[in-house]
Protein backbone atom coordinates (compact mmCIF):
# COMPACT_ATOMS: atom_id res chain seq x y z
CA UNK A 1 0.00 0.00 0.00
CA UNK A 2 1.48 3.16 -0.96
CA UNK A 3 0.87 6.16 1.34
CA UNK A 4 -0.05 9.56 0.47
CA UNK A 5 1.65 12.51 2.77
CA UNK A 6 -0.11 15.86 2.40
CA UNK A 7 1.68 18.69 3.92
CA UNK A 8 0.18 22.45 3.40
CA UNK A 9 2.27 25.76 3.97
CA UNK A 10 -0.16 26.28 6.82
CA UNK A 11 0.53 23.50 8.84
CA UNK A 12 4.11 24.41 8.35
CA UNK A 13 3.80 27.20 9.33
CA UNK A 14 1.92 26.51 12.76
CA UNK A 15 5.02 24.52 13.32
CA UNK A 16 7.62 26.65 12.63
CA UNK A 17 5.24 29.29 14.90
CA UNK A 18 5.47 26.86 17.43
CA UNK A 19 9.33 26.72 17.47
CA UNK A 20 10.26 30.60 17.43
CA UNK A 21 7.33 31.52 19.72
CA UNK A 22 9.18 29.71 21.92
CA UNK A 23 12.47 30.76 23.98
CA UNK A 24 15.86 28.26 22.80
CA UNK A 25 15.56 27.05 26.87
CA UNK A 26 11.98 26.35 26.31
CA UNK A 27 12.82 24.48 23.57
CA UNK A 28 15.07 22.72 25.31
CA UNK A 29 13.23 22.03 28.51
CA UNK A 30 10.02 20.28 27.45
CA UNK A 31 8.70 17.31 29.12
CA UNK A 32 7.13 14.99 26.34
CA UNK A 33 5.14 11.86 26.62
CA UNK A 34 3.39 9.90 23.65
CA UNK A 35 3.11 6.36 22.32
CA UNK A 36 1.51 4.65 19.29
CA UNK A 37 -0.09 1.04 18.69
CA UNK A 38 -0.27 -1.19 15.70
CA UNK A 39 -2.84 -4.19 15.45
CA UNK A 40 -4.22 -6.38 12.84
CA UNK A 41 -7.97 -5.91 12.22
CA UNK A 42 -11.03 -7.95 10.71
CA UNK A 43 -10.66 -6.48 7.30
CA UNK A 44 -7.41 -7.85 6.56
CA UNK A 45 -5.30 -4.56 7.58
CA UNK A 46 -4.12 -2.79 10.73
CA UNK A 47 -5.40 0.32 12.70
CA UNK A 48 -3.13 1.94 14.32
CA UNK A 49 -2.73 5.02 16.54
CA UNK A 50 0.06 7.93 17.84
CA UNK A 51 -0.08 10.98 20.22
CA UNK A 52 2.63 12.60 21.58
CA UNK A 53 2.00 15.46 24.10
CA UNK A 54 4.53 18.04 26.18
CA UNK A 55 4.63 21.07 27.84
CA UNK A 56 7.13 23.56 28.82
CA UNK A 57 8.74 24.84 32.04
CA UNK A 58 7.06 28.27 31.64
CA UNK A 59 3.88 27.47 30.37
CA UNK A 60 3.76 26.37 26.71
CA UNK A 61 2.32 23.00 25.72
CA UNK A 62 0.93 20.67 22.25
CA UNK A 63 -0.44 17.56 21.53
CA UNK A 64 -0.92 15.60 18.47
CA UNK A 65 -2.83 12.57 17.67
CA UNK A 66 -3.14 10.61 14.24
CA UNK A 67 -5.11 6.88 13.59
CA UNK A 68 -4.93 5.46 10.31
CA UNK A 69 -6.96 2.29 9.33
CA UNK A 70 -6.35 -0.06 6.43
CA UNK A 71 -8.51 -3.02 5.15
CA UNK A 72 -6.17 -5.18 3.27
CA UNK A 73 -7.68 -4.74 0.28
CA UNK A 74 -5.60 -1.67 -0.90
CA UNK A 75 -7.79 1.19 0.94
CA UNK A 76 -6.82 3.60 3.61
CA UNK A 77 -7.76 6.38 5.55
CA UNK A 78 -5.95 8.34 8.08
CA UNK A 79 -6.59 11.27 9.94
CA UNK A 80 -4.52 13.75 12.16
CA UNK A 81 -5.35 16.99 14.75
CA UNK A 82 -2.50 18.73 16.22
CA UNK A 83 -2.48 21.80 18.66
CA UNK A 84 0.07 24.18 20.30
CA UNK A 85 -0.06 27.17 23.01
CA UNK A 86 2.94 29.57 24.04
CA UNK A 87 3.68 30.76 27.34
CA UNK A 88 3.55 34.31 25.04
CA UNK A 89 0.16 33.52 24.69
CA UNK A 90 -0.15 32.45 20.41
CA UNK A 91 -1.63 29.65 19.88
CA UNK A 92 -2.55 27.16 17.15
CA UNK A 93 -4.23 24.00 16.04
CA UNK A 94 -4.63 22.25 12.67
CA UNK A 95 -6.96 19.32 11.25
CA UNK A 96 -6.74 16.82 8.83
CA UNK A 97 -7.71 13.57 6.88
CA UNK A 98 -6.57 11.22 3.94
CA UNK A 99 -8.04 8.24 1.86
CA UNK A 100 -6.82 6.29 -0.71
CA UNK A 101 -8.98 3.53 -2.40
CA UNK A 102 -7.53 0.56 -4.07
CA UNK A 103 -8.02 2.22 -7.43
CA UNK A 104 -5.49 4.88 -6.34
CA UNK A 105 -7.90 7.48 -6.30
CA UNK A 106 -7.55 9.98 -2.89
CA UNK A 107 -9.11 12.68 -1.05
CA UNK A 108 -7.40 14.37 1.60
CA UNK A 109 -8.04 17.86 3.41
CA UNK A 110 -6.45 19.86 6.51
CA UNK A 111 -7.73 23.32 8.36
CA UNK A 112 -5.02 25.15 10.53
CA UNK A 113 -5.48 28.19 12.79
CA UNK A 114 -2.95 29.97 14.41
CA UNK A 115 -3.81 32.92 16.40
CA UNK A 116 -0.81 35.18 17.87
CA UNK A 117 -0.38 36.77 21.05
CA UNK A 118 -1.34 40.38 19.64
CA UNK A 119 -4.62 38.35 18.20
CA UNK A 120 -4.14 38.57 14.92
CA UNK A 121 -5.32 35.05 13.11
CA UNK A 122 -4.80 32.95 10.42
CA UNK A 123 -7.26 30.74 9.30
CA UNK A 124 -6.81 27.76 5.96
CA UNK A 125 -7.59 25.16 4.16
CA UNK A 126 -5.89 22.63 2.13
CA UNK A 127 -7.98 19.88 0.08
CA UNK A 128 -6.29 17.27 -2.35
CA UNK A 129 -8.30 14.83 -4.44
CA UNK A 130 -6.68 12.84 -7.70
CA UNK A 131 -3.98 15.55 -8.03
CA UNK A 132 -6.18 18.46 -8.24
CA UNK A 133 -4.82 20.67 -4.73
CA UNK A 134 -6.42 24.15 -3.76
CA UNK A 135 -5.69 26.40 -0.93
CA UNK A 136 -7.55 29.12 0.57
CA UNK A 137 -6.42 31.26 3.72
CA UNK A 138 -7.54 34.61 5.49
CA UNK A 139 -5.69 36.44 8.05
CA UNK A 140 -7.78 39.30 10.43
CA UNK A 141 -6.95 41.33 13.16
CA UNK A 142 -7.59 40.99 17.23
CA UNK A 143 -11.17 43.01 16.04
CA UNK A 144 -11.94 40.55 13.58
CA UNK A 145 -10.94 43.04 10.96
CA UNK A 146 -9.52 41.28 7.44
CA UNK A 147 -5.82 42.11 7.12
CA UNK A 148 -3.11 40.65 4.99
CA UNK A 149 -1.90 37.91 5.34
CA UNK A 150 1.89 37.72 5.46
Amino acid sequence: MKFIFVRSSAALALGVAALLALPAADALAFERGGGRSITRNADGGVTGSAFRSGSGANGGGFARNRNTVTDGAGNGTSSSIGSFNTARGASGESSGSASRNADGSYNASRSSTATGANGTTYNGSTTATNGSISHSGSCTDASGAAVACR
